[in-house]
């Protein structure tokens, strides 16, 4: 009933948190030392203190304590708690994000780390099918990772850290090889070169790396689906590949894909595939420069006007991501071209001036950019969004 009413007061929103905090702190460290040879309860009390001092930044006070409350009480289920407390803190942890779809210039992998002196990265040959999710609200199936994770690697390397032993989550911005091989894959980093053989303290993500971009339309009217192929870094258009669209059989509860449409892009490297009535599914794009496969549900968008000259000027756009943290900045890729109804043909739009701005929900404007197409029309800039404060967007 202590215990309880110590939980009580840590809910309660009308005490200032500062004050919570040490009056908290102040009523376990109280009954930690009352019961501490009377009852295993008392490491209870030990284990949520111990996890308030790691929370809050303080991670050796932290294990120095939950030793103590496993030393006092061993083989009780509080004493244990302690004890697997302290070893999560000593214990090595690796973790990563970085985009699903990689192409050149290839972004840096953001990793959080502590307690190891290096990072070793692995690239496993996978299955394009790999890369979507086994259903819309879950992610391939933890098993699929830790078979493949074991598997030998088609390309390893390491990267050094420094100041990452002292029990904290440190995160470091690491720069991908330039000459990855194409294709898709699980990407493995762990803290050396046994972990990530074995799949044990690793962490691990499905990837593609492709030299292709797509921007697809994301309006999805009627069923209709229509894109455009581009070389990523150039921004040159591909023409004559093929694009094949997959939706989840219903017969397997969408566990299997089947393939309902098939097209080719045009000269302008342009498709467009009807009658296509899921949004469970992917685009599979494939052909001499290589593959891409994109899920429904992740697509760029079109932004469509028309100048004096009377042709419809389209502007596509793609970001590095979906989501951001506070202070991340937001890499953006377009495209700039022309529709000429005479001709029945998109044409590149070199030279155009372009303004982004960044808005929020509330149409206040968080960032601005601007850029200048290139001989394909291709441009990028990079929009920045404050990290702290009141001026970060919860949405854009």
């Amino acid at each position: 009933s202590v215990l309880r009413r110590i939980d009580y007061e840590l809910a309660d929103p009308g005490i200032p948190d500062d004050e919570r905090a040490s009056r908290v702190a102040t009523a376990y460290d109280r009954f930690a030392d009352e019961w501490f040879d009377k009852s295993p309860v008392a490491a209870t009390a030990i284990f949520r203190r111990a996890v308030a001092l790691r929370d809050g930044g303080k991670p050796f006070a932290a294990l120095r304590l939950a030793r103590k409350g496993a030393f006092r009480w061993p083989q009780t289920p509080e004493g244990d708690a302690c004890h697997e407390l302290g070893r999560s803190i000593k214990f090595p942890e690796i973790q990563f994000e970085t985009e699903r779809i990689l192409s050149s210039p290839f972004p840096s992998i953001d990793v959080w780390a502590k307690n190891v002196s290096r990072l070793h990265f692995k690239l496993v040959k996978a299955d394009w099918r790999d890369l979507l999710t086994k259903s819309p609200h879950g992610d391939t199936s933890r098993d699929r990772k830790f078979a493949l994770s074991r598997e030998k690697g088609e390309r390893e390397w390491e990267v050094p850290v420094s100041r990452c032993h002292d029990c904290k989550l440190h995160r470091f911005s690491i720069r991908m090889p330039s000459d990855l091989p194409r294709g898709a894959y699980l990407l493995v980093a762990g803290k050396d070169e046994d972990s990530v053989c074995h799949g044990v303290g690793a962490f691990a993500e499905f990837v593609e790396i492709t030299d292709l971009a797509l921007a697809v339309d994301s309006t999805f009217e009627g069923g209709d689906i229509r894109g455009t192929l581009f070389l990523s870094e150039s921004g040159r258009r591909v023409k004559g590949a093929t694009v094949e669209a997959w939706r989840r059989s219903d017969a397997t509860d969408g566990d299997e894909l089947v393939r309902c449409a098939t097209t080719r892009t045009d000269e302008n490297g342009d498709f467009e595939i009807r009658g296509v009535n899921s949004l469970d599914g992917c685009l599979r794009v494939s052909g001499d420069v290589g593959e891409t496969v994109v899920p429904f549900d992740r697509y760029g968008s079109y932004g469509v006007s028309y100048g004096e000259d009377m042709k419809a000027h389209r502007l596509s756009l793609l970001t590095d991501r979906v989501l951001y943290r506070p202070g991340q900045p937001i890499l953006v890729k377009g495209f700039a071209g022309a529709f000429d109804s005479e001709k029945r043909a998109y044409e590149a739009k070199p030279g155009i001036k372009v303004n982004l701005e960044l808005l929020g929900l509330d149409f206040r404007r968080f960032g601005r950019a601007t850029a200048t197409a290139n001989d394909w029309g291709a441009f990028s800039a990079v929009l920045d969004v404050p990290s702290t404060g009141s001026h970060v967007p919860d949405a854009v």
